[in-house]
């Protein structure tokens, strides 16, 4: 399986950025209904991750890349590269697509503490973290395009937001 997953929480620019890229992208966001047991009060899909996981191996190619912010969680990908973006400017691209106050807290408490990034190295993905807080999306997919190649080597994590913890309280 050389599936990588790109994710991260949303805001940090997985579905801008994937799209730019010179491979085949399967946006998981497009089979939600497929993989979903249906919704939440609020709209919120029910994601059954198993059955995501059987459709994505079903409808990619062995080497396309999974965006999503699940892609790290369907065990179908050896690679994982984790967005990242500062808690300031996160909430201004959340507020930005009209996200609940309950949304974006919920969001920026995620990415302060990295919690993305944990969950791929729980995995035991081989992670990557991408900081996507002053690139331009096509500066963000040629680096990521250069972790692909295998040009690029980081520390994991290398990105910590985390003393902007209280800054959301």
């Amino acid at each position: 399986m050389n599936r990588i997953a790109i994710t991260g929480v949303p805001g940090t620019g997985k579905t801008t950025v994937a799209n730019l890229l010179k491979k085949n992208v399967m946006n998981l966001s497009e089979i939600y209904e497929k993989a979903a047991d249906g919704r939440e009060e609020d709209g919120t899909w029910i994601i059954d991750t198993e059955k995501m996981a059987t459709i994505v191996s079903n409808e990619s190619d062995e080497d396309d890349v999974i965006e999503g912010h699940l892609s790290h969680l369907l065990g179908i990908s050896k690679i994982a590269i984790v967005l990242r973006c500062h808690p300031t400017e996160l909430k201004r691209r959340l507020k930005k697509r009209e996200y609940s106050d309950e949304k974006i807290q919920e969001n920026l408490e995620a990415e302060c503490l990295g919690i993305i990034t944990n969950e791929c190295l729980e995995e035991e993905i081989e992670t990557w973290e991408v900081d996507t807080t002053d690139m331009t999306p096509e500066k963000t997919a040629k680096e990521i395009e250069e972790i692909m190649q295998g040009s690029k080597i980081y520390t994991i994590p290398n990105i910590d937001y985390s003393n902007c913890i209280m800054d959301l309280y």
